[in-house]
């Protein structure tokens, strides 16, 4: 299907229910070949694995960006940062049933994101959102479907709560476009699983259901993009406990999702037609969109650098989570992400943040050229 991007949306957890036990190998064994390393930690189910000889010089990127403490150390500094900011890390980041005091740590950021949020829900709310305030008062587990749909669009898209900016500007900076180009290109709909997996159907689906989220072309206006996720399947598969970083994690999809439309986009005006047509595509193209994604989290926290920060420790959490998945033969599809993240970080390393670097991205994942390729006109040695 054309320009079909798919999500196995990250299951986040706490780091300190983790075990180097239940992660894969992340380093070669002794002796073996970099190419049989990479062969065998993007093996599983329908992946035969891929056997690349890597440049030397990346070799070092990715072994170092793959290590898991490259993850925990990240983690453990939104810890710190929290609780040289004064926050309550363990009592209350991790406790607390209403959270709205510790999304929005100050009077001025919380009106902001009030506004941003209670105008949106006069208008756009089809399921009966109350207003923030209302929010505030209660546990996160007791918002709608409808609230925490609102909720996630309106810090991601409406709320300039980050040095008067939203999540989505900076998500457009990683892709050197204005978030204008994106906003107002895709829909966003939280759905319960019957009405998910309908919808999914309708919209040309004819394989099994297995993920939590889909952004996919709008039958009806092919420059629009669809993004759906399943609230029952979200709420079901979080091992978070933390109702803090339950509600972020609805940030943090929706921010992946629509890095794939920055994807889109992009590719588009470089006269490409997006789409995965084999298993280094799908390494790139999810392990860019969460990489960017990520990078976009991290750099709207800095902006309050001072204050306790919740959404730097989401994004640690998360990122944690993805390296520390259980082995791809286990569940057969999640070596896009368990290495795709680790993979175009050290792209990123190697050759930093540009236009060049994603157009060598696109035209791999449309096999137009082999990754032994991308990295030769890259430069890379």
């Amino acid at each position: 299907m054309r320009n079909l991007f798919l999500s196995l949306i990250m299951i986040t957890t706490l780091a300190s229910s983790i075990t180097w036990a239940q992660a894969p190998e992340d380093q070669p064994a002794p002796d073996e070949a970099f190419s049989s390393f990479f062969a065998r930690i993007t093996h599983g189910g329908s992946f035969p694995g891929i056997r690349f000889d890597a440049p030397v010089d990346f070799q070092e990127f990715f072994l170092t960006r793959i290590r898991r403490g490259n993850w925990v150390a990240s983690l453990y500094q939104a810890r710190k940062q929290i609780t040289n900011a004064g926050g309550d890390l363990w009592n209350s980041f991790y406790k607390a049933e209403k959270i709205g005091n510790l999304l929005f740590p100050t009077t001025e950021l919380n009106q902001k994101f009030q506004q941003a949020y209670d105008s949106f829900i006069s208008t756009q709310c089809q399921r009966g959102c109350r207003p923030w305030n209302t929010l505030q008062q209660i546990s996160f587990s007791q918002w709608t479907a409808g609230e925490r749909e609102a909720f996630a669009l309106s810090y991601v898209t409406k709320a300039a709560v980050f040095k008067d900016r939203t999540v989505l500007d900076f998500l457009g900076d990683r892709y050197e476009m204005k978030s204008e180009e994106v906003n107002g290109r895709f829909r966003f709909e939280l759905l319960n699983d019957q009405d998910f997996k309908k919808a999914v159907k309708d919209l040309g689906w004819t394989g099994e259901i297995y993920f939590r989220g889909i952004t996919i072309p709008d039958p009806k206006n092919p420059q629009s993009r669809i993004i759906l996720m399943n609230d029952d399947s979200i709420k079901a598969q979080t091992t978070y406990q933390a109702p803090l970083l339950q509600a972020l994690e609805y940030v943090g999809i929706l921010t992946h999702e629509i890095s794939h439309v920055f994807q889109d986009r992009e590719s588009t005006k470089l006269g490409l037609d997006l789409e995965i047509r084999s298993a280094e595509g799908a390494l790139l193209i999810e392990g860019g969109a969460e990489f960017e994604a990520e990078q976009a989290l991290i750099t709207a926290a800095q902006s309050w650098p001072t204050l306790p920060q919740a959404l730097n420790l989401f994004v640690g959490e998360a990122a944690v989570e993805v390296v520390y998945r259980p082995g791809n033969e286990q569940t057969g599809n999640l070596f896009p992400y368990t290495v795709g993240l680790p993979f175009v970080a050290a792209l990123d390393d190697e050759f930093h943040n540009s236009q060049k670097l994603r157009f060598e991205m696109y035209k791999t994942i449309l096999n137009q050229e082999t990754l032994v390729d991308m990295f030769k006109n890259l430069g890379s040695h």
